[in-house]
Parts: C-alpha cells; sequence; structure tokens
C-alpha cells in the first residue's frame, strides 16, 4: 500500500510523496541484514558518545575508544529493489566525532 503523505519543506511548499516502509531498522535484534568490513565497525551499545538513536544497540566505530589512524571501513546494507518508485528518501541517524581536516564520513 502507498500512502500520499504531506511533506513540509524549506520553501512553504508542501509536496505530496509516496511514504513506503521499505527499511526500518531500530538495530536492537541483531545486524538486520548489514555487514562490516576491514574489521573496525562493531554492532553493540556505545561505551562512548551518545547512546543509540532508537533503543541501545547500533553500529559504530569506536564505541568503546577512538578509532585507529588511517582507517578505511565499511558498513554495507543490504541490497534494496526500488523499481517502480520514481523518487526516493533515505532517512538516517548518525554521530560522528572527528579529527578536523583528516576524518571523514562518506555515504554512498
Amino acid at each position: 500500500m502507498v500512502t500520499l503523505t504531506p511533506a513540509p519543506s524549506a520553501s512553504g511548499y508542501n509536496f505530496l510523496y509516496p511514504q513506503l516502509a521499505v527499511a526500518d531498522h531500530t538495530f536492537e535484534l541483531w545486524w538486520e541484514g548489514y555487514t562490516a568490513a576491514n574489521g573496525h565497525w562493531a554492532w553493540g551499545t556505545p561505551g562512548a558518545g551518545p547512546e543509540a538513536f532508537d533503543g541501545q544497540k547500533c553500529w559504530g566505530v569506536g564505541m568503546e575508544d577512538d578509532y585507529p589512524d588511517n582507517a578505511t571501513d565499511l558498513l554495507i546494507s543490504q541490497s534494496y529493489n526500488l523499481n517502480g518508485h520514481e523518487q526516493v528518501m533515505l532517512s538516517l541517524h548518525y554521530w560522528s566525532d572527528l579529527e578536523d581536516g583528516r576524518d571523514g564520513v562518506s555515504l554512498q
């Protein structure tokens, strides 16, 4: 079922978009289709930084202490079939504490 929902925008106009529950992850029950690559991602309860957004569990790098220098790590989600959808919206919550000029976060 597709539900059309008014969406607020910065311009003051409301657009209608289909709201689809393609994926809704809280990470409480386990990994929920995600795969960690390169060894530094972990699933669990954060010991450093803020709490998980929803519940107690989340995926993170450096949840107990600092992550290592020169780390390149990936957290890969399962694939989603979005064929037939004209417009797709991604919503996520993340927290980072990065070293200025040296670290970064990339979503692909």
